[in-house]
């Protein structure tokens, strides 16, 4: 909440997705019960691959015990407002993630099938390894942690066990207590669609230890140095795109895409599995001190595959996408120009 009373609702729930079939109904009616505009309730999910299917109808009871939890999550949230000020820091984990195409021997390249007879090269480019953090000081009460990483939770033990996911979030959880139970922390996915996490296990080879893999993290982030930076209105924008199918041209899908703004930091919300490529070019472009790229956020369409892996030779991410060539690179421009948009409103001149 800003000196003007404008606030913003914002939830990390340890999901696949956030739906919109069943998150819009919830942030209406939380928006009913707070007095929080609803476009100013955004739920981002950590990905996890363990969590229910919502959509599942065996889950309608879960389904509803998660709004009685997000309702009391907010109730305290609000009641437990104090002032504050802003930190950031930013750190660079070395051998934590990896970009999952491969140069293979035959000469091709993709993220599919191994072709026949052919061996695994080399990657074929260094993914996004930035790890941003937002503290939000606060006086006579517990710090709030923010943390942005490219990890696209993986499966954990054998490179043949089931493909249950590892849980990163929950372990850096347990170890950012252990060291500082004073501070509240909360995850958010970066630009991961196209990325896994490197295995911390002798001799496994596309797995991740998640208790290791936690660690290794929450090492830089206990190691970062902080800075402060300035506060300002908050300032929103809520755009909705609609973005061509790729299995029925004449068909579109509603892509509802946030950005908002706290002074000198920013977080553009993407309702889908963006590629490091766009998140990186969204942070780049961005003229905001910080910028936290939060996927899977407000609603969940899949793959957004930059042009380059339609051009791929085989490409899981391109098989399993629901958009046309050419979808990536428009969000990226679109989320830059939004971004642009909610500078100015914040630095007029």
């Amino acid at each position: 909440t800003d000196e003007t009373g404008n606030t913003i609702l914002l939830y990390h729930n340890d999901l696949c997705a956030s739906d919109a079939e069943v998150f819009d109904d919830v942030r209406k009616n939380l928006a009913e019960a707070t007095g929080i505009p609803f476009e100013q309730i955004l739920v981002a999910a950590t990905h996890t691959h363990s969590a229910v299917d919502l959509n599942n109808a065996l889950a309608k009871n879960y389904t509803k015990q998660i709004y009685g939890w997000m309702l009391s999550a907010a109730e305290t949230a609000l009641a437990d407002r104090k002032e504050a000020t802003i930190q950031v820091a930013e750190a660079y984990p070395q051998d934590l993630n990896w970009i999952r195409y491969y140069n293979y021997s035959d000469g091709s390249w993709g993220s599919g099938t191994l072709p026949k007879g052919a061996k695994r090269v080399s990657h074929t480019r260094e993914t996004d390894n930035q790890l941003q953090m937002i503290r939000f000081v606060r006086e006579n009460a517990r710090d709030v942690l923010l943390v942005n990483w490219q990890g696209h939770p993986h499966r954990e033990g054998a490179d043949d066990a089931t493909n249950a996911s590892a849980d990163i979030v929950g372990a850096m959880r347990r170890v950012l207590e252990q060291r500082d139970g004073d501070t509240l922390f909360a995850y958010f996915s970066g630009a991961s669609g196209n990325v896994n996490n490197h295995s911390m296990i002798a001799g496994v080879t596309t797995t991740a230890d998640h208790d290791e893999h936690a660690r290794a993290l929450v090492d830089y982030i206990v190691a970062a140095q902080f800075h402060e930076v300035d506060i300002a209105p908050i300032q929103t924008i809520y755009h909705v795109e609609q973005v061509t199918s790729d299995d029925d041209k004449n068909r579109s899908y509603p892509f509802p895409l946030v950005v908002f703004s706290v002074g000198d930091i920013a977080f553009a919300m993407a309702p889908y599995e963006m590629f490091d490529t766009s998140g990186q070019e969204i942070k780049e472009k961005s003229q905001f001190e910080m910028t936290f790229i939060s996927t899977y956020s407000n609603d969940h369409h899949g793959y957004l595959p930059t042009v380059d892996a339609f051009e791929a030779d085989d490409s899981y991410e391109v098989r399993a996408t629901h958009v046309v060539k050419g979808s990536a690179e428009r969000m990226v421009e679109i989320y830059v120009d939004l971004l642009g948009q909610i500078y100015d409103l914040t630095n007029p001149q």
